[in-house]
């Protein structure tokens, strides 16, 4: 279902006419009545008379403007509600790795920007920090880059950090591949 198509359905209820509906919502008469043909498709009923002439609403296309201005409200409160300052509790799931720098960092920014939310950081690794994401514990979490990203969740990066070869000043090999080639490896899960 189109926002457009009932936006037309409402223009067409108050103007009377496709005519004239079609000029309030800024289209030809023939969109206008192609979309209302599409609605009913859509919703599999028949929303006008089509007995008469001009065209008019009949009972269950009456019934339908109401809702259909209902879904217009909530949709465009979306967008109001976006832009609405942040307040509430947010919970934030945070890598060991990000809580000495970046989550004070964005902590601290977040409280100068709105007062009105509550940060709640919980720390874990990156596979049961995403599950809890999955399950609704927690609001977001920033983790490390995930293999296989969970179809159901939006990933963002938004930091990159370089892999550091660390080792002995006596070490004889002077590249990272040979240094990692003969000494072990111990890397952070």
């Amino acid at each position: 279902m189109s926002i457009r198509r009932l936006k037309t359905l409402i223009a067409v209820a108050e103007k009377g006419t496709f005519a004239a509906a079609a000029e309030a919502v800024f289209l030809s008469q023939a969109a206008v009545s192609m979309q209302m043909k599409t609605l009913e498709a859509e919703f599999g009923v028949e929303l006008f008379d089509r007995s008469k002439r001009p065209l008019a609403l009949n009972p269950a296309g009456h019934a339908l403007v109401p809702k259909a201005r209902e879904a217009l409200r909530a949709y465009e409160s979306l967008g109001r509600s976006a832009t609405a300052e942040l307040a509430g509790e947010l919970t934030l799931g945070a890598i060991p790795t990000t809580m000495a720098g970046l989550v004070p960092k964005a902590v601290a920014a977040l409280r100068r920007g709105y007062p009105d939310l509550h940060l709640r950081v919980v720390p874990g690794l990156s596979a049961e920090l995403m599950a809890q994401v999955d399950r609704g514990h927690l609001d977001a979490a920033i983790i490390s880059e995930p293999h296989h990203p969970h179809p159901q969740m939006a990933w963002t990066r938004f930091a990159a950090e370089p892999l550091i070869v660390l080792a002995p000043l006596d070490a004889p090999e002077s590249t990272p591949k040979a240094l990692l080639e003969a000494h072990p490896f111990i890397r952070f899960n």
